[in-house]
């Protein structure tokens, strides 16, 4: 299980592009799933299917906006 939503997100980026890497009309999604993504990641098949329906670059967009106000928030507060 990820730390935070950050990591899960990075996590998924991860998979992601390397699902990406590997996969061309010759192979299947499962094929790649049982050849590169299961034995680094150790996830099931339905997580990987979970994590390929995710829309991570915008997940990660939102975090870095949510992490910026809470910086500048925090600069705000102190008097920097």
């Amino acid at each position: 299980m990820a730390y935070n939503q950050n990591n899960l997100f990075n996590k998924v980026k991860r998979i992601q592009d390397d699902y990406l890497k590997y996969k061309n009309e010759d192979v299947t999604s499962k094929f790649v799933y049982e050849t590169y993504i299961y034995p680094v990641y150790n996830i099931s098949i339905v997580t990987f299917y979970k994590y390929m329906g995710m829309n991570v670059r915008k997940e990660l967009s939102k975090q870095k906006e949510i992490q910026d106000l809470i910086i500048l928030n925090n600069c705000k507060n102190n008097g920097v």
